[in-house]
């Protein structure tokens, strides 16, 4: 699991820099499942703008506007409501779909109980941080998340 924000550069960098040769290694290949977590950091309200958005796409749309977001971080952020709902657009969400994802009572109640857990069970006080099984791994780089998982998979702990 990855826990993230979509307005945490750190994320933004692993998303761009990082993700796309983890994701050839162990997603593609059926090693792993992976799990993106979100947990909006400030600023908390596009944060959460953001990742509402991407709860409400359409089925399987989710995470390329995930990765739109992460792509184009200070665009987004700078006009925020505009490029959003361009993004959910591009996912096939209409303006109506988007403006009552942002006010749908259910997806706030849903994304609240989804942080509350992330700190008060996985403990999580920044982003990004990943979880490997029951193993907390606060990102540094690919190559020590890899090492991690790399022997949880050679069935050590």
């Amino acid at each position: 699991m990855e826990f993230a924000s979509l307005t945490c550069s750190h994320c933004a960098e692993f998303n761009n820099n990082d993700y796309p040769a983890f994701k050839k290694r162990y997603i593609d290949t059926g090693k792993i499942q992976f799990i993106f977590r979100d947990v909006p950091t400030p600023p908390q309200n596009l944060a959460a703008a953001g990742a509402a958005i991407a709860r409400c796409a359409p089925e399987g749309r989710g995470h390329a506007l995930i990765d739109m977001m992460f792509k184009n971080q200070s665009e987004w952020m700078q006009k925020p409501e505009e490029t959003l709902r361009s993004y959910a657009q591009l996912a096939g969400m209409s303006s109506a779909d988007f403006d009552a994802c942002l006010g749908s009572e259910t997806v706030r109640n849903e994304m609240t109980a989804a942080i509350n857990r992330a700190i008060t069970v996985y403990k999580i006080d920044h982003t990004p941080t990943f979880y490997v099984d029951d193993t907390k791994v606060e990102y540094t780089n690919l190559k020590a998340l890899s090492e991690v998982i790399d022997a949880r998979l050679a069935g050590k702990k």
